[in-house]
């Protein structure tokens, strides 16, 4: 074996080594410029690059979504109660107190019903 070969089979590889696995699929997205200068700051805030920013938020941030359409007509429910308690209390000091009541425990129950409902998933 000459010196020059005895070099090519000993020579270190260069450069970064290869990752595990390679990241095949491309995302496209468009933001505005002012929806880009703040993606912009956070990944400079946090020290990465836009792309590496994403995809940690994409995969590892929790998304809650909005009220379903049965919570929202309990909400609604819930808005015309108000208003009614709002009249039973104006009720309370024209009338007195003991009228107002009745109606008053009446409204209570059915929020108690519209809350539990709530807060099952």
């Amino acid at each position: 074996m000459t010196c020059m070969e005895t070099q090519n089979t000993k020579r270190k590889s260069r450069g970064r080594p290869k990752l595990d696995r390679k990241k095949e699929r491309r995302l496209a997205l468009r933001l505005s410029s002012a929806e880009y200068l703040i993606v912009s700051e956070k990944a400079q805030e946090a020290g990465l690059k836009i792309s590496s920013y994403l995809r940690r938020a994409a995969l590892f941030s929790k998304i809650y979504s909005g009220l379903s359409i049965p919570q929202m007509q309990l909400i609604r429910q819930l808005a015309g109660m108000a208003n009614n308690i709002n009249q039973v209390a104006k009720l309370c000091h024209q009338e007195g107190i003991l009228s107002g009541l009745t109606y008053f425990e009446n409204y209570r129950k059915a929020l108690d019903e519209i809350l539990q409902k709530l807060k099952r998933p």
